[in-house]
């Protein structure tokens, strides 16, 4: 697997890895996945890496570092679109943002319900 680094301790040797698949994110630890050979990973740093899934989590083993630098900005890029989107997300719901199209409403769960046991009496 590919992946960029989003955050890293190079003291304890730890870090957070965004993978080239978009799933999960692995995670990356010394203790668990033997130490780097003479290397450090610093966020925006690619790696590649042997990728195993445990129980509720992603953990890389052995990462080979093959661009030092390269996306310094990801991981606050991603940080302020995520703002960005949840922002659109709030304005849809509410009904304030005119620009994306016409708003269908569902009824609720309890609506519908409530329905059915009008039509079935």
């Amino acid at each position: 697997m590919i992946g960029v680094v989003l955050w890293s301790d190079v003291q304890e040797q730890k870090a957070v890895i965004w993978c080239e698949d978009h799933g999960n994110l692995a995670f990356f630890s010394k203790g668990s996945c033997g130490a780097l050979t003479g290397q450090r990973l610093d966020a925006g740093d690619v790696v590649q890496f042997d990728l195993q899934e445990e129980s509720h989590h992603r953990v890389a083993h052995n990462p080979r570092l093959l661009a030092e630098d390269e996306f310094p900005t990801l991981a606050s890029d991603l940080s302020r679109h995520g703002k960005a989107a949840r922002g659109k997300c709030e304005r849809v719901v509410t009904g304030s943002c005119s620009d994306l199209g016409q708003l269908i409403h569902f009824p609720s769960v309890e609506a519908s319900q409530d329905q059915e046991q009008k039509l079935s009496a």
